[in-house]
């Protein structure tokens, strides 16, 4: 009985497995040829003057997400929120 309801689902498996494949087959058969590659969004680089190179654990960090929002703006580059919650100086936090 056991050996049978293994079998059944063996099967199930290989057949969802070969119907994804020829989905996914299809999927790609039927993207067009002419089609242009999708580019990245714009962004701007900048200059090696402009952005200096901080030594390890030298990161100034802006006190509010205000102030990085603002200074976000005016850089144009993006802003990184870390948002920790607990004790860091403790074990088991």
């Amino acid at each position: 009985m056991f050996s049978q309801l293994l079998r059944s689902l063996s099967w199930l498996t290989t057949s969802l497995a070969i119907v994804a494949t020829a989905f996914a087959a299809n999927t790609y058969r039927n993207t067009p040829a002419d089609a242009a590659p999708v580019a990245p969004p714009p962004h701007t680089v900048a200059a090696q003057e402009e952005n200096p190179k901080v030594k390890p654990g030298r990161v100034n960090w802006h006190v509010s997400f205000a102030d990085a929002q603002t200074a976000s703006q005016k850089s144009g580059k993006p802003v990184l929120l870390l948002h920790m919650m607990g004790q860091l100086d403790r074990q088991f936090c």
